[in-house]
């Protein structure tokens, strides 16, 4: 009887490529693909980004040892961030876990060429580069995931149009700095002619994630702007506006020079959704400096931004800082920053009623339909809820009817 295995993907897009590729391995080993209720081995790919993804990973590894003592699973496989950041006391506290799998495991089978079993459609993540060649005070990527590699173009063109060939619409780039790929190999980001190259491939829809403020420039927009298939989705982490802030977390950026690249986005590219992420509470940030950032928010009106409350992760120099904010004020300063951007939210979604969009539909059952417009980034920005009954991966016509606080209503017309 052929062994069941099951994947359980914690963390971002990039780690879900990461598991996807160690799922194709095992299938290649014979192993059948199952529900997580049904299998035998449980591939667990952890996240160590910050310490609730530590506490949410570690977590799920104790979940299945219950599993396990009581008969209901048989090996435990360990990999992801935490596998890399922690492997030795993971054998030392857990040693129910079958096998652990480090970065260099996983490098191997990028190198090979592995396949992968996806776990998503109708879109897809390709991961373009691993690593990290920045030094943000408060991030601990490149100590878990090295320095920055650009996977060769050859290698991503190849994975594209295997995805294309399966029914993707939609492909979605991401590294941890998507914008800088390149850089190692050209010495300079080459980002556009990568594109270029995977736009070729005729997906209907083509976004980016990570965009680092640093490269994109006005020329940067311009150039991706012309590129068939790309959809007008920016997302840019600007972290912070405040310039002291900004160098405490060893951004390339001041004030002026985020202000300069929003101001270059809605003149160049106005009809483009423009995300970003900021972090509240960093050390240091005084009431002056979080009321520049509340303002700052209200005054931009982001379409879609994520707010993260300061965590000081062991190993980074942030947490080292003197001048750290308290708990409660972190999160008294959160809640105040997400009520400014819900109320933007709600501004932003009814200026949409009467309006047609197109839509591509991620999910359809029993009548009802969920999907995305090009604003909307898969699995964490907002949807748009239909009635009818056409499959996933169609393109649609619909005509916005309601709006609700993060989500629209619409009706559905003519298939594109």
């Amino acid at each position: 009887m052929r062994q069941r295995i099951s994947l359980i993907n914690l963390g971002c897009p990039k780690n879900q490529v990461d598991g996807e590729r160690m799922l194709a391995h095992f299938a290649q080993k014979g192993f059948q693909l199952v529900p997580e209720q049904h299998t035998d081995w449980l591939l667990i790919n952890t996240c160590a980004f910050i310490d609730p993804a530590k506490k949410e990973s570690l977590g799920e590894i104790q979940r299945a040892i219950k599993r396990q003592q009581n008969g209901r699973l048989d090996k435990i496989l360990v990999m992801g961030c935490l596998a890399e950041d922690l492997r030795d006391r993971l054998r030392e506290d857990f040693p129910q876990i079958h096998q652990i799998y480090t970065m260099s495991d996983l490098q191997e089978l990028e190198a090979a060429n592995s396949p992968r079993v996806l776990t998503t459609f109708p879109f897809a993540y390709l991961k373009i580069a691993e690593g990290c060649h920045r030094q943000c005070s408060f991030c601990r990527i490149p100590s878990l995931r090295g320095s920055y590699r650009s996977l060769p173009p050859e290698w991503l063109e190849r994975e594209a149009r295997a995805l294309f060939e399966m029914g993707i619409q939609e492909l979605v780039l991401v590294a941890q700095d998507t914008i800088s790929w390149g850089i190692e190999i050209y010495g300079k980001p080459h980002l556009i002619e990568l594109i270029t190259l995977l736009t070729s491939i005729g997906f209907p829809w083509v976004r980016l994630l990570y965009l680092h403020p640093q490269w994109c420039d006005r020329k940067f927009l311009l150039a991706l702007k012309q590129l068939p298939g790309v959809v007008p989705y920016l997302d840019v982490p600007f972290q912070h506006i405040d310039t002291g802030i900004l160098t405490a977390m060893k951004r390339y950026e001041s004030e002026s020079d985020v202000r300069r690249i929003v101001k270059d986005i809605r003149d160049e590219w106005p009809e483009a959704c423009l995300r970003s992420t900021f972090i509240v509470g960093f050390p240091g940030e005084t009431e002056q400096a979080f009321e520049k950032l509340l303002a700052f928010i209200n005054e931009v009106k982001f379409d879609r931004l994520a707010i993260f409350p300061f965590s000081p992760e062991e190993g980074t120099i942030a947490s080292t800082l003197s001048n750290q904010i308290t708990e409660r004020e972190i999160q008294q300063r959160y809640q105040r920053l997400w009520i400014a951007q819900k109320k933007i939210c709600q501004e932003t979604n009814r200026r949409w009623i009467g309006c047609n969009m197109k839509v591509l539909v991620d999910r359809s059952k029993g009548g009802a339909m969920v999907g995305r417009t090009f604003r909307d980034a898969p699995e964490i920005d907002s949807h748009v809820r239909m009635k009818g009954s056409k499959e996933a991966g169609q393109f649609v016509n619909v005509r916005i009817t309601k709006a609700l606080g993060y989500d629209l209503i619409g009706e559905i017309g003519e298939e594109e």
